[in-house]
């Protein structure tokens, strides 16, 4: 009766240490997630710069080009005037 007493405890003790290891290591991969919501939302903010600089850079250059090729048109037009 001891020995089948002390299995049962055993087991509950065993059951109860597992119980505790779960429960922290699902509050340290809260702790995780955590930190990965705030640094996809960095990562957002800087993507987001990121594309808004390159676009304007983009349309920057393109204005560049429209621009010198009205100025050579001009010049062509001017000069054979």
């Amino acid at each position: 009766m001891n020995e089948k007493l002390q299995n049962v405890r055993n087991v509950m003790t065993e059951n109860m240490q597992r119980t505790i290891e779960r429960g922290q290591q699902l509050e340290e991969i809260e702790a995780k997630s955590d930190v990965l919501l705030v640094d996809s939302s960095k990562f957002q903010s800087s993507a987001q710069a990121t594309r808004r600089m390159f676009c304007r850079r983009h349309w920057r250059n393109v204005l560049m080009v429209c621009l010198i090729v009205a100025l050579l048109l001009g010049l062509i037009i001017w000069w054979a005037s």
